[in-house]
């Protein structure tokens, strides 16, 4: 059982399978090419899936682990040597002026959030020869596809999500479920390997995992939410979401579990949560913007003290 943010503020426990882990930590050390007597960063909290393929994708095949806190531990060493590391690109984009030249890692898989292709080019300045991947992939469904980025790709906007991993299938479709043509914009669902459903949210599940008309008898596939088109050279472009739902550095974040948080303040009377670029390239930050209640300003001490955030204005 994992959990995900949930719109009323209860998160979504999804029932994971033993088949869907297997798959998704076999299937992806095959592809970041996970050797014996390597070491692996775990830097995810174990509350998350990633932790699952950062421990048992090196100990499946006699590799080792060293756990750390977070991944921004490493801009407080000397150095750091590995076979490889996964981060969420807006976080990884904090340290890489305090990492240039002090680490040596064959590997660095990338996701949680849309890469942007500016950030390459400084991961590649930081980390001379370092192997590129994108990784995709919801608690729902693991992890489905991956894209190993050439050394000379130099393209603009987000960085292509790739192609599905063994035993996942992606459609990408439109109204009706009808298979949208390559290029045009439709949601992105995901089958094979994916998970049971909603723990309790039978509804939900329902909602979320549907009847697979293109697979075999019985087969579901989850609803990402997410739009993608495929690309001329067969590789899916993420866009965006198709909903009100947000990601910022790995993780999905439900914009009215966020205003419901600032309007539960008797100092605010209205609220809503955005996603803006932040001051360094390739990092995000989570903005509330709210109207305070008649007679409270800004500077009231009782409405900073209520709101906890890294900054109010």
């Amino acid at each position: 059982m994992m959990y995900t943010s949930g719109s009323t503020g209860v998160p979504k426990g999804v029932t994971i399978t033993h088949a869907n882990l297997v798959n998704g930590v076999s299937r992806l050390a095959e592809v970041v090419e996970v050797e014996p007597g390597t070491r692996m960063l775990g830097a995810t909290s174990v509350n998350f899936d990633v932790s699952v393929f950062e421990v048992f994708s090196a100990l499946a095949v006699g590799a080792s682990v060293e756990v750390v806190e977070d991944v921004l531990e490493l801009a407080k060493r000397d150095g750091w040597t590995g076979g490889s590391l996964q981060a969420v690109p807006s976080v990884f984009a904090e340290i890489l002026d305090q990492v240039t030249g002090r680490m040596s890692v064959d590997t660095v898989v990338l996701g949680g959030d849309a890469l942007p292709a500016a950030l390459l080019e400084k991961v590649r300045a930081a980390i001379p020869g370092v192997r590129l991947m994108q990784a995709y992939g919801q608690t729902e469904d693991f992890y489905a596809t991956t894209y190993r980025i050439p050394d000379d790709w130099s393209g603009t906007g987000n960085v292509p999500i790739g192609r599905p991993l063994g035993n996942m299938r992606v459609y990408v479709l439109g109204s009706g479920l009808a298979p949208v043509a390559r290029g045009v914009v439709g949601e992105l669902y995901v089958a094979g390997a994916v998970g049971r459903g909603y723990h309790g949210r039978s509804g939900l599940t329902a909602e979320r995992f549907v009847a697979d008309p293109f697979g075999p008898a019985g087969e579901r596939m989850y609803r990402t939410g997410d739009l993608v088109r495929w690309t001329v050279d067969g590789q899916l472009e993420y866009l965006g979401r198709g909903d009100a739902q947000m990601k910022i550095r790995g993780f999905r974040v439900e914009p009215a579990e966020i205003e419901a948080a600032l309007l539960a303040h008797p100092g605010i009377d209205q609220a809503v949560t955005v996603i803006r670029d932040g001051r360094g390239a390739g990092t995000k930050q989570l903005v509330g913007y709210v109207v305070p209640a008649h007679g409270v300003g800004s500077g009231d001490p009782d409405l900073r003290a209520g709101v906890d955030v890294a900054e109010v204005r």
